[in-house]
């Protein structure tokens, strides 16, 4: 009987050994997220880490930027209080740019793990593989064209300086209800956060 078809080319039949610790892995995130069969498991571990190689060392990379930041932030205060002590004056203008080159840093790391995150979501559903696969690529295609605009602005910087204002503007609650949703009604809350925003916006202007 032919093998069913699980991708562009020809299945192919692997056997493994492995450990029953690993076994027992497999079976409890198959049976964790109702996938149906073991096979399907492995596939689906198998996309999740794909990608791991180059997002834990692009992660990491920010994460040592942010962990310097936050240095500086430090030594700042540090110096800061001193000078108040002394009677002197804080360096406001400094304080700021400080903020925010830390708040950079902190969204370039959020961004990047909500790109996996969205990834990674539908490869956790019951959904059928070929259709969890293909959901999975649309959402990490949507999260990669929202990074690109923030690192590199454009025509679309104005939609990009949303959405980061909406991050800012998010309570634990509300990451924590973002984290719940899948990934299709992930985007309708990004697409609905933003039009908030933008009238919100567009309100202030007319009243001043």
């Amino acid at each position: 009987m032919a093998r069913p078809k699980l991708g562009k080319g020809d299945s192919e039949r692997l056997q493994m050994v492995i450990s029953r610790e690993e076994l027992d892995a497999i079976e409890d995130w198959q049976h964790n997220n109702r996938i149906p069969s073991k096979s399907e498991a492995i596939r689906r571990l198998c996309q999740i880490g794909y990608s791991m190689e180059t997002v834990i060392p692009n992660a990491t990379d920010h994460a040592d930027d942010m962990l310097s930041a936050v240095r500086l932030f430090y030594y700042y205060l540090v110096r800061s209080m001193a000078l108040l002590e002394d009677g002197g004056k804080v360096d406001t203008e400094e304080l700021r740019g400080l903020t925010e080159d830390l708040l950079d840093r902190a969204e370039d790391i959020h961004l990047i793990l909500m790109r996996e995150n969205n990834r990674i979501v539908p490869l956790t559903s019951r959904r059928g593989f070929k259709k969890a696969i293909a959901e999975s690529i649309e959402s990490e295609s949507e999260m990669t064209h929202f990074i690109n605009v923030y690192l590199e602005g454009g025509e679309e910087l104005r939609e990009s300086t949303l959405m980061r204002e909406v991050l800012a503007e998010m309570t634990p609650d509300d990451r924590a209800y973002y984290r719940t949703l899948d990934p299709n009604r992930q985007i309708h809350f990004w697409r609905v956060r933003v039009g908030a925003k933008r009238v919100s916006l567009f309100r202030q202007k007319e009243d001043t």
